[in-house]
């Protein structure tokens, strides 16, 4: 719900496309730190959800689109991990979740 309110708010122009791409790439890149680093599963739903809500209009600036092809990258290459026991690192769920907003 949150990430629902803070999309609305960047599409009333209340709030600048800086400060939702530096959200975003925050909730799925981390502090940057390190690279190796996979965020939660709630980190993860809330990045999806807030691309879902305002990533078609975060597209329509350069900057945006960087930020938008960057973690849509990152989330591909999330949902490709496995544990060292070969398993899936995150739930159908979350896999599919991130299929969806890289459909979109």
């Amino acid at each position: 719900a949150n990430m629902k309110l803070i999309g609305h708010i960047f599409l009333r122009q209340l709030l600048p496309a800086k400060i939702i791409s530096s959200v975003i790439q925050q909730l799925v890149l981390g502090s940057g730190d390190d690279e190796n680093h996979a965020p939660e599963d709630h980190s993860i739903e809330c990045a999806c959800e807030l691309l879902m809500s305002t990533g078609h209009t975060l597209e329509s600036t350069a900057s945006g689109r960087m930020s938008v092809q960057l973690v849509c990258g990152r989330l591909t290459q999330l949902r490709g991990q496995k544990t060292a026991e070969g398993k899936s690192l995150y739930a159908k769920r979350i896999q599919f979740l991130v299929q969806d907003v890289i459909d979109a």
